[in-house]
């Protein structure tokens, strides 16, 4: 579930770059 921990870092630092 590494993987799954990464896709999900990732997607809220692009969600947060997306909103700021």
């Amino acid at each position: 579930m590494l993987l799954l921990d990464f896709v999900e870092q990732v997607w809220t630092f692009k969600k947060k770059k997306l909103v700021g």
